[in-house]
């Protein structure tokens, strides 16, 4: 996925590891978007364009069970005099400016059916409300987020597919109501777990 700013482009993809840390067993697959990221993206960007009078825009995007849900998003809240502002990536929460992503967390499957835009869960979800961390790697020609999470198995399964998914604010004065969507999921090769195995997972979304 990319996009272009004056004559420049920007690319960016996603990138997951399964990694079953008794047995060794390594599954490495590029994930395919969901029509959410450009959608709230495309928002963001054009609360940009106006961050002193506060733009809010509403974008439709697909929750977990694949309902159709509109978000609000509107600026950086900014102070002059009685007027209170508000800027890209953040979401009215009464008085006080509260980021629109509020969580993210993996999820682990064992679906087989390739991944496609319009996906909005796993296929078969086998683990879910995965904790992760993050970290920046920046490089001459890249920048690098990466996710990571690790885990103890809560049973046997067999992991085929992984989702990355974030808890969003719905938005709107005085909202503190939230919705699951996903972002990214990918269809890997089988990994295999026992109860109790240790599983660690990492998800790397690179800029170019």
């Amino acid at each position: 996925m990319g996009f272009k700013v004056m004559v420049r482009e920007f690319k960016f993809a996603g990138k997951f590891e399964v990694i079953n840390l008794r047995t060794g067993e390594k599954a490495v697959a590029e994930g395919v978007f969901t029509r959410n990221l450009p959608r709230i993206l495309g928002a963001l960007w054009r609360c940009l364009s106006d961050v002193v009078s506060g733009q809010e825009e509403t974008v439709t995007v697909k929750d977990v069970d694949g309902n159709d849900v509109v978000i609000v998003v509107v600026g950086n809240k900014q102070a002059s005099g009685s007027t209170t502002s508000y800027g890209a990536l953040e979401a009215i929460m009464a008085t006080t400016a509260i980021t629109i992503v509020v969580g993210a967390y993996f999820k682990l499957g064992s679906g087989t059916t390739s991944p496609t835009p319009e996906d909005y869960n796993l296929e078969t979800e086998e683990v879910s409300g995965i904790a992760l961390a993050n970290a920046v790697k920046e490089e001459s020609s890249s920048t690098t987020i990466e996710l990571t999470a690790s885990l103890t198995s809560p049973k046997a399964f067999t992991c085929s597919e992984v989702g990355l998914f974030m808890r969003i604010l719905k938005g709107g004065e005085n909202s503190t109501e939230t919705v699951d969507i996903l972002i990214d999921r990918a269809v890997v090769s089988s990994v295999e777990f026992a109860e109790n195995d240790p599983i660690a997972i990492r998800y790397a979304l690179t800029f170019t």
